[in-house]
């Protein structure tokens, strides 16, 4: 299905709106997966251990992750587009100038600035669609923008092998440059519409306590199955984030304009979307991570063919996703986002029975699944969302959006692998398999839940007074919206 027929009923300067937005999602979700194909080359060329170079691939997941909050307030207060804009301009010269880099510390201190330029887009541009696009239109851009990040995902991969073996690693950041400042002229044409200065205080204090939480936690986990979970190393990080987290939270509940609302959370069907939403990324994640190693380990696949069978995730995914942001739409989105987690549900309930004779087109099928239950719970929730809190706020929500799946994929990696460790015991075939399969049994009471809450709790979407018709129309009319 051609994303530009579900395009229809749109109006001309949501479809320009969307394509800009939808470009930059594509080069963005890509950048993630294509420098993975160039990490051994990196450390051949700066001679690091293994555990070193695992930071240039997850530094941008953490800094995107514990920054978007504060970018998300910081475009509620001073413009979304400007935020956004200015967040491609510093990833096109974090490119560049990563592609510069004669050494690993400046290797990783222009990765850093790059992810800054993440932190600053990522949020914005669900908040950017959910301002400009008419409420009644606001799941099929959503799902149409999702679609664009998967084959972002996609093509990455394919992307920088084909780059990294021509012209090597460097290329790839270099590659990247020149679309970034593709992406920055067009954006200056597409991204106009003024935008108001809020004047009031930015919870800095909080964004610093989050930067210091967030980022601990996520190290915690990521040497705790190395380090040992009660080793002194793992317990000192998991102290660190504990305490900056615990300081954080303290601070949103008492700072008059915090940059993290909990007062969303006492919506029981803002608490359901959100519920809905964690749990994907909590099943997504560890799916990502144990099928290409149980293809290859158990049922010894060779690598090409692994390649081929794990692209049925991200194709459903682009598939679904339009089509799951406009059934939503059309009816209600707790029937949609029901469908979706129910999908999931299956996908999980086939993966846990695999065993170490399961054949190819099995995992295919799950792996359709979950690409299929993302795509229609996905939009279906965040429409949900959008719905349930005021346009001035988009942006940080859209960014608690971002932290929230961030979060529940490292927490449902890092769950799993825990369960599928203890059962197996031992580096084998049968073993691995014993481990995966109670991991993924583990999850069906949680993905039961979801269905169940999505269908009975998420109700529909409360249309708020600033999105009633004539406001609509009002919005899409926005000069660039």
């Amino acid at each position: 299905m051609r994303p530009l027929s579900l395009a229809r009923g749109m109006t001309a300067a949501e479809v320009r709106l969307l394509a800009v937005l939808g470009a930059g999602a594509f080069v963005l979700a890509s950048t993630y997966s294509s420098i993975n194909v160039a990490l051994p080359r990196i450390q051949d060329e700066f001679e690091i251990s293994l555990s070193a170079l695992k930071w240039v691939s997850i530094i941008g997941a953490i800094m995107v992750a514990s920054l978007s909050l504060s970018f998300g307030r910081m475009g509620d207060l001073i413009g979304r587009r400007r935020v956004y804009r200015a967040g491609i301009i510093i990833y096109t010269l974090g490119a560049g100038l990563t592609a510069l880099a004669f050494s690993f510390p400046q290797l990783m201190a222009f990765r850093v600035f790059m992810a800054v330029g993440l932190a600053m887009s990522n949020p914005l541009a669900g908040a950017i669609i959910a301002e400009a696009v008419a409420p009644e239109r606001r799941g099929q851009a959503v799902g149409l923008y999702a679609s664009f990040q998967a084959a972002g995902q996609l093509t990455g991969p394919t992307f920088g092998g084909i780059v990294l073996d021509l012209a090597g690693w460097r290329a790839i950041f270099v590659s990247y440059l020149a679309i970034g400042v593709v992406l920055c002229f067009a954006q200056q044409f597409l991204l106009k519409g003024a935008e108001e200065r809020r004047r009031e205080a930015f919870d800095y204090l909080g964004s610093v306590l989050l930067l210091v939480g967030y980022p601990s936690l996520l190290i915690a986990f990521s040497v705790g199955p190395g380090s040992g979970w009660g080793s002194p190393l793992t317990l000192l990080w998991f102290a660190i984030a504990a305490a900056g987290l615990a300081s954080f939270a303290a601070r949103e509940l008492t700072f008059e304009k915090p940059i993290f609302h909990f007062r969303f959370f006492r919506s029981a069907a803002f608490c359901i979307a959100m519920f809905t939403l964690a749990v994907a990324s909590f099943v997504q994640s560890p799916v990502t991570l144990f099928a290409p190693i149980y293809l290859q380990k158990v049922l010894t696949i060779d690598p090409f063919t692994v390649g081929l069978v794990m692209m049925a995730l991200p194709v459903s995914t682009l598939i679904a996703g339009p089509v799951g942001g406009t059934l939503a739409d059309r009816y209600n989105p707790r029937t949609i986002a029901g469908l979706g987690a129910f999908f999931t549900l299956l996908a999980v309930l086939l993966y846990s029975r695999l065993g170490v004779e399961a054949p190819v087109a099995f995992v295919a099928a799950a792996l359709v699944l979950v690409g299929l239950g993302g795509g229609f719970f996905r939009p279906a929730s965040q429409v949900a969302v959008y719905g349930l809190v005021e346009r001035k706020d988009f942006a940080s929500v859209s960014a608690m959006l971002v932290l929230l799946q961030s979060l529940s994929g490292t927490l449902g990696a890092t769950v799993l692998v825990a369960i599928n460790e203890a059962r197996a015991g031992a580096d084998d075939a049968a073993a691995f398999t014993s481990g995966q399969q109670l991991a993924f049994t583990a999850l069906l009471p949680l993905l039961a839940l979801a269905v169940v809450t999505s269908f009975l709790g998420l109700g529909a979407r409360k249309r708020r007074p600033e999105e009633s018709p004539a406001a609509s129309q009002a919005a899409s009319a926005e000069p660039g919206a």
